[in-house]
């Protein structure tokens, strides 16, 4: 079946080209190229009534952020994967908020919430106690995270939203639906009894 030109823009609308892909779209239409030619130029494949068909030219919404590709250096390959995979999945964007945790992170995390006798009682420098928080970790070793050997990431929604859960459970299931397609093993903090939201861990 032969596309029309308003299947085209529509599918244009939902892409994102570079300048030079519109300027080569535009070259072809002056040159008198048949309809079903550009269409295939912009990676349209032939069309079917199918729901299949319709899934296989869907693009994604959104792409990782600058600040999400940094906070993935050093991170398991694996994860990234998944992580990459599920920016192209999800219906609620989001950032990478942490992935590699520095080791005074971590005793800064630790001291949020405990006395300086408590810190210094696991080895963490009585300068990070901050009794007056809230407590952000309960792991008995603060050094024990996965985010120290580069095997979880935090994510949240965005733009930063905090407070409304369903943003949270959104992203996990098209992390674990990432997760589910590259074979890869990952827990999602969010199941936990003391729950995590924004954790993934291999």
């Amino acid at each position: 079946m032969n596309y029309t030109s308003k299947e085209i823009f529509d599918f244009m609308r939902k892409t994102s080209l570079t300048q030079g892909q519109v300027d080569s779209f535009y070259k072809l239409l002056e040159q008198g190229a048949e309809l079903n030619t550009v269409a295939s130029f912009l990676g349209l494949t032939d069309k079917s009534t199918s729901a299949e068909t319709e899934q296989e030219i869907k693009v994604s919404k959104y792409k990782l952020s600058e600040r999400s590709l940094k906070s993935l250096e050093g991170v398991n390959p694996n994860l990234v994967k998944v992580v990459e995979r599920a920016i192209e999945l999800t219906e609620q964007d989001f950032l990478v908020l942490e992935g590699v945790r520095s080791k005074e992170q971590c005793y800064i995390n630790y001291g949020k919430g405990r006395t300086a006798a408590q810190c210094s009682a696991k080895g963490v420098p009585t300068k990070y106690a901050q009794p007056s928080l809230s407590k952000v970790t309960w792991l008995n070793n603060p050094l024990a995270s996965k985010h120290v050997t580069g095997n979880a990431v935090d994510l949240v929604s965005y733009p930063i939203n905090w407070n409304t859960i369903s943003k949270f459970t959104t992203i996990s299931k098209a992390m674990k639906q990432a997760a589910k397609e590259l074979g890869v093993d990952l827990e999602w903090g969010g199941d936990w009894t003391k729950k995590d939201y924004p954790h993934f861990e291999l």
